[in-house]
């Protein structure tokens, strides 16, 4: 008779460990989950603004495209990732917003600049200086530590 209650509280501490030891795999499993979405998001917002660098390089002028493109990114680092990032988008768009206002003053869409030649040359100067800037951004070794 003892035995069949030895046997009972072994069984029953069995199946509770094995319990305990499936709920810790399954919650290991969840944070998996969790780092690999956010590491998604961190992955998707790099090549946004990787894609609008190299836009800009490609063109030699922050066009409408590239904004947009760092426009998004800045806005999902705002929402979803760390202050740093966020920091880093917003300087990257305040940046191009100002290149593709210089682009648009020396080349608006519609007819000719009303700028004089000093102010033309003056917002040329500014543009490169804009695009320089963009093209020495290196984003990999801002988002490196959060995506591994």
């Amino acid at each position: 008779m003892n035995y069949i209650l030895y046997i009972v509280s072994f069984i029953n501490t069995t199946i509770a460990g094995i319990v305990g030891y499936i709920a810790y795999r399954q919650y290991k499993t969840d944070q998996r989950a969790v780092r690999y979405s956010v590491m998604q998001y961190y992955l998707k917002n790099y090549q946004m603004i990787s894609q609008a660098i190299a836009l800009v390089i490609q063109k030699g002028y922050v066009n409408s495209e590239a904004e947009s493109l760092f426009w998004k990114a800045r806005d999902q680092a705002r929402l979803i990732l760390n202050k740093r990032i966020a920091e880093y988008t917003e300087f990257l768009f305040k940046l191009a917003h100002k290149g593709y206002l210089a682009h648009l003053s020396l080349y608006p869409e519609h007819g000719q600049s009303s700028l004089s030649k000093t102010e033309r040359a003056d917002k040329a100067k500014e543009s490169i200086e804009i695009i320089l800037k963009i093209h020495k951004q290196t984003p990999y070794k801002k988002y490196r530590e959060y995506m591994a």
